[in-house]
């Protein structure tokens, strides 16, 4: 462990990626005891403000104030994020490395799963599946986490395709070690640098999926304009003049029509 800490921190890209996160997570959980609104909070008084002293980002159209919905967006955001890519590379790495090992038509059935997943339009699932669940996070968790791991899991799997093969398994195997075991103990510990390049890279790909997500949903949503049966009680709409191509629709009897 020591030997690990003293190459990383050699790595000044390493420390100073570690060191933004740190701050982000910290203004993240803190920002919010600088402000005195709520990113909830309007005020009707003070509309599309300049940065200054009570709203240090100022106010959007609607007054609420930019710094708290920053800070709430930032820490909505590495929830999602740490938690789908956390998720993703732990099914990924339990299931392609259970496939590879196991062999047979166990692995011939996950790779059906992981290649059919591939090809399935998860954009098209995770905006249908937001807009059902009215933006709740942790349906946007579950789809981007069920749509996330097939890549990895078949990188993890053409990897341990070769480390099936190694002593040590086939030791552990002599030894009368229960298959599961071999994959938790001997396997995915072998691939650690994978999945903790994987764990920091899809920490970013959950919380920029967002706000196309959200774009994509809107766009998709009901109109709240709707046409009204006329009333009966209004006069019908006078015939058009002569030389006039266009008439009157059937139903339009109402003075929206008009």
């Amino acid at each position: 462990m020591t030997l690990y800490l003293r190459r990383f921190g050699r790595n000044r890209g390493a420390l100073i990626g570690v060191t933004l996160f740190v701050l982000l997570v910290l203004f993240g959980l803190f920002g919010g005891l600088f402000t005195d609104f709520a990113y909830t909070d309007a005020d009707f008084t003070a509309l599309t403000l300049p940065p200054g002293p009570g709203h240090p980002f100022g106010t959007n159209q609607g007054g609420n104030d930019v710094y708290a919905q920053t800070v709430h967006g930032l820490r909505r955001s590495l929830v999602i994020a740490v938690c789908v890519s956390v998720l993703t590379v732990v099914l990924a790495a339990v299931i392609g490395a259970g496939a590879a090992y196991l062999g047979g038509r166990v692995e011939k059935l996950t790779l059906a799963v992981i290649h059919f997943l591939l090809v399935v339009p998860s954009f098209l699932i995770l905006a249908l599946v937001s807009h059902r669940l009215a933006g709740d996070w942790r349906g946007l968790v579950l789809v981007l986490t069920v749509f996330g791991w097939m890549t990895t899991a078949r990188v993890v799997w053409s990897l341990s395709t070769s480390l099936r093969e190694r002593d040590y398994v086939l030791a552990a195997e002599f030894m009368g070690v229960r298959p599961w075991r071999i994959v938790v103990r001997h396997l995915i510990p072998n691939l650690g640098s994978l999945l903790v390049v994987n764990l920091t890279l899809g920490s970013s790909p959950p919380s920029s999926a967002r706000r196309p997500c959200r774009s994509s949903v809107s766009a998709c949503s009901r109109p709240t304009c709707r046409w009204a049966p006329c009333s009966p009680t209004v006069p019908a709409r006078s015939p058009a003049p002569r030389g006039c191509s266009r008439s009157p629709p059937a139903s339009s009897s109402c003075s929206r029509c008009r």
